[in-house]
């Protein structure tokens, strides 16, 4: 499911993005993005919408709460 439009789509249609185990993995503290989907940690996707992608920047910052303990 988009976390931007909560719209259900296949996996294989979905970006992932996870949490970083550090800040330093990112530079900024962001999320990191898992085109492989293999990456450990809590993931968040998003559909290939350009609405969803241009959205997903300020719905990040709320999603790095839920990283459940993950350093941001």
């Amino acid at each position: 499911m988009c976390v931007v439009c909560r719209g259900r789509f296949p996996k294989e249609e979905l970006l992932r993005h996870v949490c970083p185990l550090t800040p330093e993995e990112t530079g900024t503290g962001g999320l990191v993005p898992d085109p492989g989907q293999k990456l450990p940690g809590r993931g968040f996707y998003i559909c290939g919408r350009p609405e969803c992608r241009a959205k997903f920047e300020k719905v990040a910052r709320g999603l790095k709460k839920k990283c459940k303990g993950e350093a941001l």
